[in-house]
């Protein structure tokens, strides 16, 4: 199950919304240099979607193309500000969250 919430950027003080977590039928990916989205879905990835971590991994290397900025796609990489492309945020607490599957 992913979440999606409203986050604040400490370094600039810009807020966004942040979805981490897969779903029922795909997998959240996030750029490791820019932290742009990208889902990959069950049909995508065949049985390598229900198989561990590491063959997961490895699928998405070898299919995955590099995001628009050169950086690789990950299910480890975390979400950026996409105003400033920092990882240091924080849940807004007066903000909404919102469960997917």
């Amino acid at each position: 199950m992913g979440t999606e919430y409203s986050a604040v950027c400490k370094q600039c003080g810009h807020r966004f919304a942040v979805r981490e977590g897969g779903g029922f039928s795909f997998h959240l990916l996030h750029c490791e240099q820019c932290g742009r989205e990208k889902p990959v879905s069950q049909e995508q990835m065949g049985s390598a979607f229900a198989a561990d971590e590491d063959v997961q991994d490895r699928w998405i290397e070898q299919h995955v193309p590099p995001c628009e900025c050169g950086g690789r796609f990950s299910m480890e990489a975390l979400a950026r500000c996409p105003k400033c492309r920092s990882d240091d945020w924080q849940v807004d607490p007066q903000g909404p969250a919102i469960s997917y599957d």
